[in-house]
C-alpha cells in the first residue's frame, strides 16, 4: 500500500494504516487480556485507545461538513451511526441471549438477561457504574455481554458530540469569530473538565469511575483536539521531520504494547495513569506517514495481516467475550489453553463472518433511483425496533425467572426464620456449628438455589462527625446500639445482626466503605490496597468519631487474600496487623467491646460464581469445593485479635472447610453469592452463633473479655 506524503500527514487518507493498525493493537490487547489476564493485566487499554481513535476520526468528519455546509445533518449522521454499529451488536446480543438460555442455568439468567436489555439500549456502562459502588453486586461474575459498556460510552459520544460542535459552531457564527478556534477551545474546555473529574473520582471510587462515561470523555476530546490541530500540524517543521516522527510512532506503539503488561487490576484507572496509553495514541496519530524513513514502522503497520485485523476489530471486539464466558458452563470445567486457542481463532473467524455478511451489506445500502434524498426512517424504525424487541425479550426472560425466584425465597425464609431462632440445627452454618448430627452437611437443597441470596446496600441515611455515614436498621429508638464496621466483607453480616435485631430490640449501625480496609491511616504500607481519599478519610473518622458515636459493640470484619495476592511478607502482615489493633484499640479505650469475624475462605476462581456453579452441579453432594491451600491463607486479624483484651475473636474457618476442601454449599445453603460474599440466607443462619457473643460483651466490662 502506498502512502501519501506530508504536508497533509496523511490525514486525507481514506484509512490512515496507523488507525487501522492502532486498533489492530487494541482489539489484540483486549482479546489477550481476557484470555489470559495474568499475562496481560493492563490489556484492558485497548477500550481507551477507541475512544482516542473514534474522538479523532468523528470530528474530522464533523469539522469537514462544518468547513463545507456550516452545519450538520445530525439525522443523517446518526443513521450512518447505527449503521454502522447496531446490526453487529444486535447480532451478538441475539446470539448471547440464546446461547445463555441454552448452556448456563436458570441463577444466572436474570443478571445477564438485565445487561442485555442494558446493552441493547447502550446504557450498560451506567448499570455497571452504579453495581460498582455495591460489592456485593460487584463481585457477581461477568455476564457474556459486560464488554459492551464501552460501545455504550462510544453511542453516548456519537449522541452528544455532534451537537456539541454544532452549538459551538453556532456561537461562533454569532460571534462573528472564525470556526476552528472556537470549536477548540470549546473541546479544550470539554477535555480540561473531564480530565480533572476523571483523576478526582478515580481516587475517590475508582470501580464506578471505570464506566462513567464523564471519567473518558477527554479521552475522545483528546482524539478531536488532534483533529483540530493536525492541519497546522502540516504546516510546521513537524511534517519534515520524518526520522522523528518514526521514532515517536515506534514509541507510541511500544509505551501502549508496555501499559498492557505493566498496569494491573490495581491500578485506579482511567485517572491520571490514563494519559500515557491516550498520549501514545495521540502520537501515533500526529507521526502519520513516516513511509520516507528507514526508520519507519509502516512495513510492518501495513501489512495485510495487521490492516486485517485492523478491519475486523469492531466485530472481534463484539465476539471474543461471549464464549470465554459461556464455554466453561458447556464444558463444566475453565477453558484449557488449546480452548483457549480455539476462542481466539473462532472470535476472528466471526468477525470476518459479521463484517462480510452484516456490517458491510448495511452500511452503504443501494440508494433507490428516484428517491431526491435518502431518507433515514427505516434505518431509525429498525433500531426502535430490535432495541424493544431485545429489552421486551429479556424483560420476559426475567419475569419468568422472577416468578421462581420468589417461590424459592418464600420457602427459604421460612426454613431460615427457624434457622436464625435455633429451631432447625441442620440449616445453614447449624449443620457445622450445632452438635446435631446432619445428614445434608455438605449437600444442597435444590429449591433453595434460586433464592434470592445476595445482600444488597441501602443508601447511607444517618452521619456522625460530619462525615462518618451510616446505614441504619432495626430500632431507631432502641437504647442498644450494635455496629458492623468494615468493608463489604464486613456488611455481607447484616442479615445476621439484623435477625438478632429484632429478636433483642437493638438498633444496627453500619459503617462500611467498600474495598477500604477498617484499620488504622498506614499512608506508607507497600500492602495498603487502597490509597484513596476516602478510604483514608473513613479509617480516619473509625477512629476519631466512631468513639462518640454511642456504640454500645462493635462487629467488625474485612477482607483477607488481598493481601497473598499483593504478595506480602511477614512484616507488612505484622504492619497490617498492627494497624488493625491500633484501630481496635481507640474503640476499648472508649469502652466499647470489639468483636472480630475473621473473614470467610471464599470459593476458588475456577469455581466462579457458586450459586450458579452449585446450579448446575450434577451432585449434590459437596458441589463447587474449593482446595483449602488455595482459598485459605493469612488473615492479619486473626493474630491481630487473639489475646488483645476487650476484643473476641471469631474464626470459623474450620467450619467452612474439612482438612482438605472448602465448601460452597453447608446445610442445604449456598454460602456464597456476589464472589467470595456469604450469601443472605448463609448469614442469617449464623445470627444464632453470632448473638450469644454479642449479648456477653453487651453484658461484661470491656477490660474482661480476651
Amino acid at each position: 500500500m502506498r502512502h501519501a506524503a506530508p504536508p497533509s500527514l496523511g490525514h486525507d487518507r481514506k484509512k490512515l494504516a496507523e488507525v487501522q493498525a492502532l486498533r489492530a493493537v487494541a482489539v489484540g490487547l483486549v482479546i489477550v487480556f481476557h484470555l489470559w489476564p495474568a499475562h496481560v493485566p493492563g490489556g484492558y487499554v485497548g477500550v481507551d485507545v477507541f475512544f482516542v481513535i473514534s474522538g479523532f476520526l468523528i470530528t474530522a468528519h464533523l469539522v469537514r461538513e462544518l468547513d463545507a455546509t456550516g452545519s450538520v445533518d445530525l439525522p443523517r449522521f446518526w443513521a450512518r451511526r447505527i449503521r454502522r454499529l447496531l446490526p453487529a451488536a444486535v447480532v451478538v446480543l441475539v446470539a448471547t441471549l440464546a446461547a445463555v438460555l441454552a448452556l448456563t442455568p436458570q441463577a444466572a439468567w436474570q443478571r445477564t438477561v438485565v445487561e442485555i436489555a442494558a446493552a441493547a439500549g447502550y446504557v450498560l456502562n451506567w448499570l455497571l457504574a452504579t453495581n460498582a459502588v455495591d460489592y456485593f453486586a460487584a463481585e457477581n461474575a461477568a455476564t457474556p455481554v459486560q464488554h459492551y459498556w464501552s460501545l455504550s460510552v462510544e453511542e453516548q459520544f456519537y449522541l452528544v458530540w455532534p451537537v456539541l460542535l454544532l452549538g459551538l459552531a453556532v456561537l461562533a457564527r454569532r460571534r462573528a469569530g472564525p470556526l476552528h478556534p472556537w470549536l477548540l477551545r470549546g473541546v479544550l474546555l470539554v477535555a480540561g473538565a473531564s480530565l480533572a473529574y476523571s483523576i478526582w473520582f478515580t481516587s475517590v471510587s475508582p470501580s464506578a469511575a471505570y464506566f462513567s462515561t464523564l471519567t473518558h470523555a477527554w479521552e475522545f476530546a483528546g482524539g478531536a483536539i488532534l483533529a483540530l490541530s493536525i492541519a497546522r500540524l502540516a504546516t510546521t517543521r513537524w511534517a519534515a521531520m520524518v526520522r522523528t516522527r518514526a521514532l515517536v510512532s515506534i514509541a507510541g506503539f511500544a509505551a501502549i504494547i508496555v501499559c498492557g503488561f505493566t498496569l494491573t487490576g490495581a491500578t485506579p484507572f482511567p485517572g491520571w495513569i490514563a494519559l500515557v496509553p491516550v498520549t501514545a495514541t495521540l502520537a501515533v496519530i500526529a507521526a502519520a506517514d513516516t513511509s520516507r524513513s528507514l526508520w519507519s514502522p509502516m512495513p510492518l503497520l501495513s501489512a495485510r495481516p495487521v490492516q486485517l485485523v485492523g478491519d475486523l476489530s469492531y466485530s472481534a471486539y463484539l465476539w471474543h467475550w461471549p464464549p470465554i464466558v459461556l464455554l466453561p458452563f458447556a464444558l463444566g470445567r475453565p477453558l484449557s489453553l488449546p480452548m483457549q486457542l480455539a476462542v481466539l481463532v473462532s472470535t476472528f473467524a466471526a468477525a470476518w463472518a459479521s463484517k462480510r455478511f452484516v456490517e458491510d451489506p448495511l452500511r452503504a445500502p443501494r440508494r433507490r433511483a428516484r428517491a431526491p434524498r435518502p431518507t433515514f426512517r427505516p434505518v431509525y424504525a429498525a433500531a426502535a425496533v430490535s432495541t424493544a424487541v431485545l429489552v421486551a425479550t429479556s424483560g420476559a426472560v426475567w419475569a419468568v425467572v422472577d416468578h421462581r425466584v420468589q417461590e424459592a425465597t418464600q420457602t427459604a425464609d421460612a426454613q431460615a426464620a427457624a434457622g436464625a431462632a435455633g429451631l432447625d440445627p441442620c440449616f445453614g452454618a447449624a449443620a457445622v456449628l450445632s452438635d446435631a448430627q446432619c445428614e445434608n452437611r455438605y449437600s444442597f437443597d435444590p429449591e433453595l438455589v434460586l433464592a434470592t441470596t445476595t445482600v444488597t446496600a441501602d443508601e447511607p441515611r444517618t452521619t456522625f462527625g460530619g462525615r462518618l455515614q451510616a446505614f441504619e436498621y432495626g430500632n431507631r429508638d432502641a437504647d442498644t446500639v450494635v455496629a458492623v464496621v468494615g468493608d463489604s466483607h464486613a456488611g455481607h453480616y447484616v442479615p445476621a445482626v439484623r435477625a438478632l435485631a429484632e429478636q433483642h430490640d437493638w438498633r444496627v449501625l453500619l459503617f462500611r466503605h467498600n474495598n477500604c480496609t477498617p484499620s488504622a491511616p498506614t499512608w506508607q504500607s507497600p500492602v495498603d490496597t487502597d490509597m484513596s481519599d476516602s478510604c483514608q478519610q473513613y479509617r480516619r473518622d473509625l477512629m476519631e468519631v466512631l468513639p462518640g458515636v454511642g456504640v454500645d459493640v462493635v462487629l467488625t470484619s474485612s477482607v483477607a487474600p488481598r493481601y497473598q495476592q499483593l504478595g506480602a511478607t511477614d512484616a507488612e502482615l505484622e504492619e497490617i496487623a498492627a494497624a488493625f489493633r491500633l484501630t481496635w484499640q481507640t474503640w476499648v479505650d472508649a469502652g466499647i467491646p470489639v468483636i472480630v469475624l475473621a473473614d470467610v475462605p471464599g470459593p476458588a476462581a475456577d469455581v466462579g460464581e457458586v450459586r450458579e456453579c452449585v446450579a448446575q452441579a450434577e451432585e449434590t453432594e459437596a458441589p463447587c469445593t474449593s482446595p483449602r491451600d488455595e482459598v485459605v491463607g493469612h488473615d492479619p486479624m486473626v493474630p491481630a485479635a487473639r489475646g488483645m483484651p476487650g476484643v473476641t475473636l471469631l474464626d470459623w474457618t474450620d467450619a467452612y472447610c474439612d482438612a482438605e476442601v472448602c465448601h460452597s454449599v453447608i446445610g442445604g445453603v449456598v454460602v456464597y453469592s456476589g464472589g467470595a460474599h456469604i450469601s443472605e440466607l448463609f448469614a442469617r443462619s449464623l445470627a444464632p452463633y453470632i448473638g450469644p457473643h454479642v449479648l456477653q460483651a453487651l453484658g461484661s466490662p470491656p477490660a474482661a473479655r480476651t
